[in-house]
């Protein structure tokens, strides 16, 4: 389900100017891969 999500929003990052806009990225740059496994 994460997997569906992370995919969603880097979708949602690439189309979206806002948020690129928010995250300072660039119409240039690449979107980066927000689906790293954070263990605590």
């Amino acid at each position: 389900m994460a997997f569906v999500w992370n995919a969603q929003l880097k979708k949602e990052i690439q189309t979206n100017v806002a948020y690129r806009w928010f995250l300072r990225l660039k119409l240039t740059d690449p979107v980066p891969d927000y689906s790293i496994n954070i263990s605590v």
